[in-house]
């Protein structure tokens, strides 16, 4: 059985200058006491508790799960809102007698970090039984010509953001708003070629992720757009037709790293500036060291590696050279991706190796992304 409050809501006054700073800054933003905030996790109080938990805690198929830091929203590619998912992490609270530590991540907008933020502010009492940690998961870019040919993209979760802050919104807003430009002008170029009526607006209902404007797939939900217009009409066209509408945009093969995808030097420096929050790395299996046209995960050809190099030393000199303090160690890979790439168990041990030589806190989450009302946190889907 679960210990009772193996995760405790500390006292504000017992937690670390910065930590209460940080409360101050979000009770500020969204006009409440400081004093409705105190189930919000500062950056030192989260490392801490991570310290404390392991790879069961993460499990929803564990009877000690009581932690998922990798959730999605509406706001982004996710099922749920960010109600959703917070009464359901009260509500498992409750019923399992120990509080739930709960972190909202939605693809490269802090809508829902504000939503969250505020929604604690104005119902304090409601949420008595969470820890909840503020963040969002960008998709940067990686550049490194002794490991890799081409950039590659990956995902990051920042945790412990303000996401009220000037510095950070005019860094997301900077990188989405040229991906967008970028997609205007491409589809300007598709309706001169093909006299069809593809716009920005329809392209967001086509696929969640295109609203963002970030994603390492914000390119190719585009480009299936435009060729579901083209298939709906008859319209013929050829792959290298479609390829030179995004290759002037992109900066690798499978068109996964645009223009503006900023890198992750850049990225650290944004976030130091905004005074709160830590990049750490999702799903470290996942990472796409070599992109082909639609296969994300490739770990069998060396594409994009450089020469003489392996899967396994460019994987482990990345996170070397990344060092990151926070890695999704405790990640729930989902068995039918398993399944379809048993390659990944091998790279997990990699990462695992490597990161134990390294100053790493494991982090970890489901990746959910939505479902019925008490099953949203169960999974990824």
């Amino acid at each position: 059985m679960i210990a009772k409050e193996l995760i405790k809501i500390s006292d504000i006054n017992s937690r670390s200058e910065h930590d209460k700073n940080y409360l101050n800054a979000l009770a500020k933003e969204i006009n409440c006491p400081i004093e409705n905030l105190q189930s919000i996790v500062g950056l030192d109080e989260l490392k801490d508790i991570l310290k404390t938990l392991n790879f069961d805690n993460f499990n929803p198929q564990s009877e000690n799960y009581i932690a998922n830091l990798h959730t999605h929203t509406i706001f982004s590619d996710g099922a749920a809102t960010v109600e959703d998912i917070l009464n359901e992490a009260q509500l498992r609270a409750k019923k399992y007698g120990n509080n739930f530590l709960i972190g909202i991540n939605d693809h490269d907008t802090l809508n829902s970090a504000k939503e969250t933020a505020k929604l604690i502010g104005k119902n304090p009492e409601k949420y008595k039984n969470l820890r909840i940690v503020i963040a969002v998961e960008p998709c940067f870019k990686y550049e490194n010509k002794k490991l890799l040919k081409c950039p590659i993209p990956f995902d990051c979760l920042i945790y412990c953001i303000n996401p009220f802050d000037k510095v950070l919104n005019e860094f997301f807003d900077k990188y989405t708003n040229k991906n967008r430009d970028y997609i205007k002008l491409i589809f300007q170029k598709a309706n001169n070629r093909w006299n069809i009526n593809a716009n920005y607006k329809d392209a967001c209902d086509y696929h969640c992720l295109i609203k963002t404007g970030g994603s390492s797939g914000f390119f190719k939900f585009n480009r299936h757009y435009l060729e579901s217009l083209l298939d709906e009409k008859n319209i013929f066209y050829s792959p290298v037709e479609m390829v030179e509408l995004f290759k002037r945009f992109s900066l690798n093969q499978n068109f996964r790293v645009t223009l503006a995808t900023p890198n992750i030097n850049d990225a650290r420096i944004a976030v130091n500036k905004s005074g709160y929050g830590e990049i750490g790395l999702a799903h470290p299996a996942l990472v796409e060291f070599n992109p082909k046209a639609d296969t994300i995960f490739d770990f069998k050809s060396n594409t994009n590696l450089g020469e003489n190099l392996n899967y396994d030393t460019v994987l482990s000199e990345f996170l070397k050279d990344c060092n990151f303090e926070l890695v999704e160690l405790n990640y729930q890979y989902p068995q039918k991706l398993i399944t379809a790439y048993p390659d990944i168990t091998h790279f997990i041990e990699i990462i695992n190796s490597t990161c134990l030589h390294m100053n790493v806190i494991p982090t970890g989450g489901t990746d959910s992304h939505g479902g019925n009302f008490g099953k949203i946190l169960s999974g990824r889907y």
